[in-house]
């Protein structure tokens, strides 16, 4: 989302998934920002006409997204979010996929695979049991869910693996 203050443009990520930034960026800037989550710039794509958010990684600067001036009203949102919820091939309607923080750490759940990230380190698992799952979604991330919902997701992305494992 973009907002302007005292004149100068910032974007905020709003729930983009990826390790993007926790603070909100200059848009016009160029310069490398930092935040509580690693280092990151706002540059100009002249191929699209987009402004890319990138972050600072050991190799190098990586495109995290890009966005435009353009309009966009409350029918595209709901088009665009129809389209995610429902259509057979977009990963969200075939995977658990969960983002948050836990103080300065990037939580990052697909299916039944965890990422822990901080500035410095990186680190997939799978979730040892039912018990190592529900302990990081209700007590790291702080989310309140139901008894049957945990046992329901559990299932789900039990079902997931065994659907990965038959098309591999």
């Amino acid at each position: 989302m973009q907002t302007e203050i005292d004149g100068r443009r910032y974007v905020a990520d709003a729930g983009f998934g990826a390790p993007g930034p926790l603070t909100p960026l200059l848009v016009d800037s160029g310069e490398e920002q930092a935040a509580p989550n690693g280092t990151y710039r706002v540059t100009d794509d002249p191929a699209t006409g987009e402004k890319v958010v990138e972050r600072r990684t050991k190799d190098g600067w990586f495109p995290l997204y890009g966005f435009d001036d353009a309009h966009v009203g409350d029918m595209d949102i709901k088009a665009a979010n129809y389209l995610c919820a429902n259509w057979k091939e977009a990963p969200f309607v075939n995977h658990l996929m969960i983002n948050g923080y836990d103080g300065a750490a990037r939580i990052g759940i697909f299916d039944r695979a965890v990422t822990i990230e901080t500035s410095e380190t990186a680190k997939r698992r799978e979730f040892a049991d039912f018990l190592d799952f529900t302990d990081t979604l209700v007590r790291r991330l702080g989310l309140k869910i139901d008894d049957e919902t945990l046992h329901f997701l559990w299932e789900r992305t039990g079902r997931f693996d065994d659907l990965i494992d038959s098309v591999v």
